[in-house]
């Protein structure tokens, strides 16, 4: 059920002309918000459908043996998690009205337990596009320095996503039992990413200029680029969906009256709207950028590049007119 806005609600203000400002803003949050909340159910729907294809593609042998894509798929499975979540949650509170009957024990223990995947998903989705990002630019930063070979390899994408899902699955524990956890943590990635992808730019920038003057253009240098570029793209659109969501989360953990922490969570359902946004991107972006992606798609959905037909007519012709015996050589 949707809250409908009045003077009341904003009694910590003496001015009646702030309060009536307040009721005319909040309504309007809450009319975008309840358009935005059924368009979002619709698009988790469908974004989690696409990521189910994405994680079979990044699934497969040949693309699991790349640190990035090991990254690329902890997100999608991240985002198929909290997209589903989301679309159920969103589904009984669009359609539930007054004469909805209460939830029983079991369905309120089970919805909890929803809501802390979704918490635990959410969290690692943002987390693992940090990670991603912060070992791209180790590896362009040291890509001649052996002692960091080690990034690049599976073991070590196998290491990070444990490592980050242990602690981030250890801080949704504490809304199972209901201790606060100060909203601050979700401003850290709209901070950090912004600079990766900074830094990342300018690694990139270094490997070009070096190539250029080593006058070297392989494939292996081509995928590397590639796979820059790829991060890069995955990190400006996360930038651009979690930046919004991170301070609005910081503004929430900073209201002290319940109508305007309201209005914040109204405002937030509309900007998670662009993160659904980002979560469906993904696979379209890997398949736009990522040649060894395209590659394993064209593989599972049986395409197979056409060759080129050989006559075997004239190759009889030919041996048949132009053979010259060699034997006594």
């Amino acid at each position: 059920m949707y809250h409908n806005f009045v003077p009341s609600d904003f009694n910590k203000f003496d001015n009646n002309s702030t309060k009536e400002a307040f009721v005319i803003i909040g309504n309007a949050i809450v009319f975008i918000t309840q358009y935005s909340d059924k368009l979002s159910f619709f698009l988790a729907i469908i974004g989690a459908l696409i990521n189910v294809f994405h994680v079979f593609i990044l699934s497969k042998k040949s693309m699991i043996s790349n640190v990035t894509n090991l990254i690329l798929l902890g997100i999608a499975i991240s985002d198929i998690v909290n997209l589903s979540v989301f679309a159920e949650k969103t589904f009984f509170f669009i359609y539930q009205d007054a004469c909805t009957l209460p939830k029983s024990l079991f369905i309120t223990k089970l919805l909890n337990f929803l809501e802390f995947m979704k918490d635990d998903s959410r969290r690692l989705s943002t987390w693992f596009g940090v990670l991603m990002a912060s070992l791209r630019y180790l590896i362009l930063k040291n890509a001649l320095n052996p002692n960091f070979e080690y990034l690049s390899k599976p073991s070590s994408g196998w290491k990070s996503l444990a490592i980050a899902f242990f602690i981030s699955t250890l801080m949704s524990m504490f809304y199972l039992f209901r201790v606060e956890i100060v909203s601050k943590v979700w401003i850290i990635p709209a901070i950090v990413l912004p600079i990766l992808a900074a830094l990342l730019i300018r690694e990139l920038k270094k490997a070009e200029v070096s190539r250029k003057k080593m006058s070297v253009s392989s494939q292996s240098s081509n995928n590397s680029d590639n796979t820059s570029k790829l991060v890069i793209i995955m990190t400006i659109t996360c930038i651009c969906a979690e930046g919004p969501m991170g301070i609005a989360f910081v503004i929430e953990g900073l209201v002290a009256a319940s109508a305007l922490r309201l209005l914040v969570i109204y405002f937030q359902s509309i900007l998670f709207t662009f993160v659904i946004l980002n979560a469906t991107t993904h696979f379209f972006v890997c398949l736009g950028v990522s040649t060894p992606y395209r590659r394993a798609v064209k593989e599972l959905l049986g395409y197979k590049k056409s060759q080129k037909p050989v006559n075997l007519f004239e190759n009889v012709t030919f041996n048949k007119y132009y053979h010259t015996d060699t034997s006594g050589c």
